[in-house]
């Protein structure tokens, strides 16, 4: 649900399933979840959605952090231990709340050790959320043959680039 969240705006490809009340109302439902009557709904979707995939690529940043801490006050009313010892956590939203959700899921699963293999793709123009399934956690990018490979060759070309200069020189 968080990766295909954070999915619905295709950034290589300028798409967007979230930027039209229409569009978004059908993608949500087509989900099982509902988009808001509040006008501010959508726009607060679309921001809540970019609050998860900076939380996803970046944990660490304390303005991500915080800005995902705020997020999670919107939609936690409290928590509680279950009868299987497992924390559950009381929303406050509506449970037909995408965000909210992606936001509980995150809160209860995705802070352990699983939860650190969502990531968002390296490549800046690409942002993709991704589930590293890699054996050792490391992967960067969200397809090696399209966002790591444009990676590479910058980086090749680059070197090349600035070797060329320094042997002429």
């Amino acid at each position: 649900m968080v990766v295909e969240l954070c999915n619905s705006a295709v950034l290589l490809h300028g798409t967007d399933e979230l930027r039209e009340a229409e569009s978004a109302a059908r993608w949500l439902a087509a989900r099982g979840y509902r988009l808001g009557e509040d006008p501010s709904a959508l726009p607060r979707l679309r921001e809540e959605r970019e609050v998860l995939r900076d939380f996803l690529s970046a944990r660490a940043s304390s303005e991500t952090l915080a800005r995902f801490n705020e997020a999670a006050q919107r939609h936690v009313g409290g928590a509680r231990i279950a009868a299987d010892g497992s924390l559950e956590l009381i929303p406050l939203a509506d449970p037909k709340d995408m965000a909210g959700a992606a936001t509980l899921a995150l809160l209860t699963w995705g802070s352990g050790a699983e939860g650190a293999r969502l990531k968002v793709c390296a490549a800046p123009e690409c942002r993709w959320a991704y589930y590293d399934s890699s054996r050792s956690r490391s992967r960067s990018w969200c397809d090696m043959n399209v966002c790591g490979a444009r990676h590479k060759m910058r980086e090749y070309r680059a070197r090349k680039d600035g070797s060329s200069t320094e042997t002429s020189a």
